[in-house]
């Protein structure tokens, strides 16, 4: 009997010590172990100094190195749009995907997914729009509807290719929010453009009509754009005027209007169940039903626990853009 409580409690201590437990096993041995326990516990201290010598001279991993973007700059209308290129970090890239980011731009990516993606082997062009941070000229919707037709040449280029080893064959064209509507516009009228992605995508056709028939609404939203207004924000633009041509040109930036010109698209619908500004409920649930009952047969709708900034679930929202663009490539 003796024995088989001392191979017990031999048991219980390493057990417990190797977990670092100590002050269980100490416990034990004042209730229980007498004479053989402390012998356990010799032997214990010899493997627990053994662990640790272990431990200490161990290398630690090389923390992961996020992928590195070079800076990139061509001309639309005499002025220069200037982004960020994101190159695949491991060989051939999947596909190329052009991001136009939510207003009022970023000067280094949307949202990380430039830095993430391109560690899932996607080549990634983010540019911010005429009349945002670094590139020149005024924002209107016409000039980043031209923004994104120039960002497209420029990337179908020989030397651009050449550089960023760029099939053109495999580019996608997507955004966030302002930027994820504008691609969405953009695609509607470039049949060319096969593969789009929004990112909870504003319908801006749905936003102007809001602005005209909700005062609080409209009243909040002004305040927002002026503050971003240079020179104290980053953004040049004159409100009243976008704000009328919105108004006046509904059939080109609304998402709803355009549904039958996309239809023959595949699109990859983006949405959080928390976005208080894209909603599921108001924007992307009608939408996806106006592209359904325009005849689109490829149309993905992904939707996560998480705000417009996708902030926790970024790692996750890269992974599903990486499978989606495998998934529509040509073989």
């Amino acid at each position: 009997m003796k024995r088989k409580r001392s191979k017990i409690i031999e048991i219980l201590a390493y057990h417990y010590n190797i977990q670092g437990y100590t002050e269980v096993y100490m416990g034990t041995k004042q209730s229980c172990l007498g004479e053989i326990a402390s012998q356990v516990e010799f032997k214990m201290r010899r493997l627990l100094a053994a662990c640790i010598l272990i431990v200490a001279v161990m290398p630690s991993p090389a923390p992961a190195q996020p992928s590195q973007s070079v800076p990139v700059e061509f001309l639309c209308g005499g002025e220069y749009i200037r982004g960020q290129f994101f190159e695949s970090a491991h060989g051939d890239p999947i596909a190329t995907l052009v991001l136009v980011p939510g207003w009022p731009g970023n000067p280094r990516d949307v949202l990380g997914l430039g830095a993430l993606l391109a560690d899932l082997n996607v080549n990634v062009l983010m540019f911010n729009p005429r009349g945002l941070h670094q590139s020149e000229g005024t924002s209107t919707f016409a000039h980043t509807i031209e923004d994104i037709a120039e960002s497209l040449k420029w990337l179908r280029q020989a030397d651009t290719r050449q550089r960023f080893r760029i099939d053109i064959n495999r580019i996608a064209l997507g955004g966030h929010s302002y930027g994820g509507g504008m691609a969405m516009a953009y695609a509607a009228a470039d049949p060319g453009i096969r593969r789009v992605i929004s990112i909870a995508g504003n319908d801006l056709g749905y936003f102007i009509r809001r602005i005209q028939s909700d005062l609080p609404f409209a009243e909040q939203m002004r305040q927002f754009m002026m503050s971003t207004l240079a020179p104290k924000g980053p953004a040049r633009f004159d409100l009243e005027a976008d704000l009328k041509e919105l108004a006046d040109h509904q059939d080109v930036y609304g998402l709803k209007e355009n549904a039958g010109r996309l239809s023959d698209r595949s699109i990859l619908l983006i949405g959080g169940w928390e976005d208080e500004q894209t909603t599921v409920d108001d924007v992307l649930l009608p939408l996806y039903r106006s592209l359904k009952a325009a005849g689109a047969s490829d149309v993905t709708f992904l939707t996560y626990h998480d705000d417009h900034g996708f902030g926790t679930v970024r790692q996750q929202l890269a992974a599903d853009i990486q499978q989606w663009l495998i998934s529509h490539m040509p073989k």
